[in-house]
C-alpha cells in the first residue's frame, strides 16, 4: 500500500524560506513597524561578484560602451554644473523652455498622526490594506530619514498635506534635474485640489529649495465622467485663483498663457476635444491633454491645437516608451515599471538598463517634453525612493535584493541635462563682463590677464567703478 505523503504546512515553508533569506542578508530582519531600520543593506553571503550586489551597473554612453555605476541606497552626491546662469531678479519670470522634463504627481495620501482621525479616505488602504501592517503595494516610501541615516518604517506612509513631503518633492525632483510637477487633482475643494493649493504655497515660500519648480494641475474628472463645459470652466477659474498670480505656475513660455491639463480615456475623446476647446476660449488658458489608451489619436489633437499650441502628452505606463507627435513638437512619457499590486505578473518589469536606455534617447532629442511618474505607489510605476517588503503574518521583512531604493532618482541625476544655475545679478554682470573681456580682441594679452586676476578677486578688491574704467579704456 502506498504510503500517503505527508502534506506541506504553507506556512511553516514561508517561515524556512524567510529565516533563509535573512541569514543569506537578502532581506532583513523582521521589523514590527516601531523600530528602526538602516538604509545599508545587510552583508550579503551570496557568490561573489564585480561589483557590490546593491550597485547597478548600466551603460551610460551607449557609443563608447562605458559602464557608470548607479547606488541604489545613496543619493547620488555627484554635482550637476550647468553652463546657464539666472539671476535671482529673474527666477520668477523663468519657465522651462521645450525640451525640458515633468514629473506627474499624485498627491492622493492621508496620514493619521498628521492628519488625524484613522487611515480612512487615504489611498494607503486600498487593495484591502491595513496600514500600518500592509498598504496598497509592496514598496515602502524612503520618506523620512532619520539623523543617524535608518528609518521608521511606520513613518514612511507620508501624508500629501505634510510640508516635510513637499520639501522631499522638491529635492528630488531637483536633484534629478525635472523643472514641472503635474499634480493630480479631482475637482474644486477635492482632497488633492486642497492639497494642491497647499502646495502651491509652499513652492513661494523660503522653505521650498528647488526655485524653478513650475507647477500644473492634472484634471482627473474626465478619466471617470464627462463633466460639462460650466463645470469645467467653475474649475479652471477657481484654479486661476490661487495660481495666476503664483510664480510657480507652469505657463507656456511662448505666450505666457497658464497651462493646464487633463486626463481622458480613448472613447471619450471626441467630445473632451469639444469641450476643452471652449474652455480655452472662454478661460484663457492652454490645455495640454493626457489621453489613455490604444486609439490612433493624432487626427483629434490636430483638430484641438493650432501649430503655435501645445497638444497632448501619452500616458500608457505598462509601455517603455510612449511617443506623440504633433506639429514638429514630441511629446514622451518614459516609465520604468508597471508592478500592481495583487495582478500577478508585471505589465512592465523593472529593467533599469531599459529605462537607461529610454532616457538616453530622449537626451538626444532635445525638442521633446518628457514625463516622468513620480508616486502612483498603488500601480507601482513611480520614482519616489523605495524598498520591496514582503508582508507576512510574522511581520513585514524588507527585500534588499529587489528593492530599488534611489536608483530611478540617481539615473535622472546623470542623465538629464541640468537646470540652469541661479546666482546673483552682480555674479551675473560679472560673468557677462568677464567673458566679454576675455573675448575682446583689441586688449593686451596683459590686460586680459589682469581682468582675469580681478575677477577672481572682484568681491575684496575689486569695486564696480573699476570695471566701468576697464571697459571703457
Amino acid at each position: 500500500m502506498e504510503r500517503e505523503r505527508p502534506r506541506r504546512n504553507k506556512a511553516a515553508s514561508i517561515k524556512r524560506k524567510l529565516a533563509s533569506a535573512v541569514a543569506a542578508g537578502i532581506i532583513s530582519a523582521e521589523f514590527s513597524g516601531l523600530g528602526s531600520v538602516t538604509l545599508q543593506p545587510p552583508s550579503y553571503r551570496l557568490e561573489a561578484r564585480v561589483y557590490p550586489p546593491h550597485i547597478i551597473a548600466a551603460s551610460y554612453n551607449p557609443d563608447v560602451d562605458q559602464p557608470t555605476y548607479f547606488d541604489k541606497f545613496t543619493l547620488d552626491p555627484t554635482p550637476n554644473i550647468s553652463t546657464e546662469k539666472i539671476a535671482e531678479s529673474q527666477v520668477d519670470k523663468w519657465q522651462p523652455p521645450w525640451g525640458s522634463s515633468a514629473l506627474i504627481v499624485y498627491p492622493w495620501t492621508r496620514n493619521p498622526e498628521f492628519n488625524g482621525g484613522t487611515w480612512q479616505g487615504s489611498y494607503w488602504i486600498d487593495n484591502h490594506s491595513n496600514p500600518p501592517h500592509s498598504w496598497i503595494n509592496d514598496i515602502m516610501p524612503i520618506y523620512k530619514i532619520n539623523p543617524d541615516g535608518t528609518i521608521t518604517p511606520s513613518k514612511q506612509l507620508y501624508s500629501s498635506d505634510d510640508p516635510v513631503y513637499w520639501e522631499r518633492v522638491m529635492i528630488m525632483a531637483k536633484h534629478m534635474n525635472i523643472p514641472i510637477l503635474f499634480l493630480s487633482n479631482w475637482g474644486v475643494n477635492s482632497k488633492t485640489d486642497l492639497a494642491g493649493q497647499k502646495i502651491y504655497e509652499f513652492a513661494s515660500s523660503e522653505a521650498n529649495p528647488h526655485k524653478l519648480v513650475r507647477l500644473a494641475p492634472l484634471y482627473e474628472r474626465d478619466g471617470d465622467g464627462n463633466p460639462s463645459v460650466q463645470r469645467l470652466v467653475k474649475w479652471v477659474n477657481h484654479y486661476k485663483s490661487y495660481a495666476e498670480n503664483n510664480p510657480h505656475a507652469y505657463r507656456n513660455p511662448d505666450t505666457g498663457k497658464l497651462i493646464v491639463s487633463a486626463y481622458s480615456l480613448d472613447e471619450d475623446w471626441p467630445e473632451m476635444v469639444q469641450r476643452w476647446r471652449q474652455v480655452e476660449e472662454i478661460t484663457g488658458v492652454e490645455v495640454l491633454l493626457r489621453p489613455y489608451g490604444n486609439k490612433q489619436i493624432k487626427d483629434f489633437i490636430a483638430g484641438f491645437h493650432g501649430p503655435e499650441t501645445f497638444g497632448a502628452f501619452p500616458y500608457r505606463p505598462a509601455e517603455p516608451v510612449e511617443v506623440i507627435e504633433q506639429n514638429g513638437k514630441i511629446w514622451k512619457q518614459i516609465s520604468a515599471k508597471f508592478e500592481k499590486f495583487g495582478e500577478g505578473a508585471p505589465r512592465l518589469p523593472e529593467n533599469p538598463q531599459r529605462f537607461i536606455r529610454g532616457v538616453l534617447a530622449n537626451v538626444k532629442n532635445p525638442a521633446a517634453l518628457t514625463t516622468f511618474i513620480l508616486d502612483e505607489i498603488g500601480e507601482g510605476t513611480g520614482l519616489l525612493p523605495g524598498l520591496r517588503v514582503i508582508f507576512t503574518s510574522q511581520g513585514i521583512y524588507i527585500d534588499w535584493e529587489h528593492s530599488y531604493g534611489f536608483l530611478y532618482v540617481n539615473i535622472l541625476h546623470r542623465l538629464l541635462p541640468p537646470l540652469p544655475e541661479i546666482v546673483s545679478d552682480f555674479d551675473l554682470a560679472f560673468h557677462h563682463n568677464r567673458s566679454k573681456v576675455l573675448s575682446s580682441g583689441n586688449l593686451a594679452d596683459k590686460r586680459k590677464q589682469e581682468a582675469v586676476i580681478w575677477a577672481d578677486n572682484r568681491l575684496s578688491k575689486i569695486t564696480f567703478p573699476a570695471l566701468t574704467n576697464l571697459n571703457s579704456q
